[in-house]
């Protein structure tokens, strides 16, 4: 059996700056999501409250059209 060489310290020193350099850029990825999470979240927020607000607003519509409607004539009351 031959014997496997033990690394060198220079060697293990850059083994272990790639891996740290590695841990850094997921760390960065992950704020990245983060973020976009969070923006996602505010965006998803605005757009319940757009639906909500043309809900109503649409509710009011259709409530004009029946009073105008019963005023004409259009629909029994």
């Amino acid at each position: 059996m031959t014997a496997v060489p033990e690394p060198s310290l220079e060697l293990l020193q850059v083994m272990v700056q790639k891996a740290l350099d590695g841990i850094a850029r997921m760390e960065v990825g992950q704020r990245e999501i983060i973020q976009r999470l969070g923006r996602l979240e505010r965006l998803t927020a605005d757009l319940h409250q757009d639906w909500a607000t043309q809900s109503l607003r649409m509710d009011n519509i259709g409530d004009r059209l029946t009073r105008i409607e019963t005023r004409i004539g259009l629909v029994e009351g």
